[in-house]
């Protein structure tokens, strides 16, 4: 026997000889009957796809779980993995919804049923506190091209859903510009306090010579502020006019 795929089904892996009584000692179960090796590293990829064998290939990995699938950086690493699901007893380590899902708000991803970006950012944005929503989807967004009119339209398609109000001050905060939940934050403690920067933004063209990048990590194009990211998150600098309004808010 070589290598097992895994996670993998305990009963199945057993019926199908992939491996041996003795050798299933070599693994952990991550949830009832779902198995991976002792020392492997457990991403959200391999944590949702251990979720969906748990609901026998019959739920839809969502949410934060189906965001690491659509490659969202910035995700926490440990937390439970998500599904849209009919059975609603989840074990430890599984979040159960039993929205309804329509058939065009779901896809495969590496053979994974998952739900649709768009889909993915309606379920997070309604369910997630403001601040740590508007920085999963400026990742996913970032990640997939995905807009918040794509976003919008999920919506229409689910009135009376729970959370929409509460997605709606998501999506006046969102930008899929940031590249970093630094540049998220720092937005949103702008935003707070003077008015809405622009992620990414150009400099003037007198200044790009000067330069060695064309952009500004954050700024206003019709005003002077700009915010720049070092190497090390928490540095950062603001050019005059206008660092005197940031400091104050943060």
């Amino acid at each position: 026997m070589g290598d097992v795929p895994w996670p993998f089904i305990r009963s199945e892996a057993l019926a199908n000889r992939l491996i041996t009584g003795y050798a299933l000692r070599r693994f952990t179960a991550l949830y009832p009957g779902i198995y991976a090796p002792t020392d492997a590293q457990i991403t959200p990829r391999k944590r949702a796809e251990a979720a969906w064998l748990w609901s026998r290939r019959k739920g839809t990995i969502a949410g934060v779980s189906a965001a690491a699938l659509h490659g969202t950086k910035w995700l926490p690493q440990e937390g439970p993995a998500v599904l849209i699901h009919t059975n609603r007893r989840a074990p430890r380590g599984i979040t159960l919804w039993s929205d309804s899902l329509p058939e065009g708000e779901r896809m495969f991803v590496d053979g994974l049923p998952v739900t649709t970006p768009a889909r993915t950012a309606f379920d997070i944005g309604r369910r997630t506190p403001v601040d740590l929503a508007v920085q999963h989807l400026d990742a996913l967004m970032n990640a997939t091209g995905l807009s918040r009119i794509d976003i919008e339209t999920v919506a229409t398609h689910h009135r009376g859903a729970r959370g929409l109000h509460h997605l709606a001050d998501v999506l006046d905060l969102v930008d899929g510009g940031a590249e970093s939940p630094w540049e998220t934050r720092t937005r949103l403690i702008v935003v707070r306090g003077i008015s809405r920067p622009a992620d990414t933004t150009r400099r003037p063209e007198s200044f790009r010579r000067l330069c060695r990048s064309p952009r500004h990590g954050m700024g206003r194009p019709q005003g002077r502020h700009r915010v720049r990211r070092r190497a090390t998150l928490g540095e950062r600098t603001a050019t005059h006019p206008g660092h005197r309004p940031l400091h104050r808010v943060g």
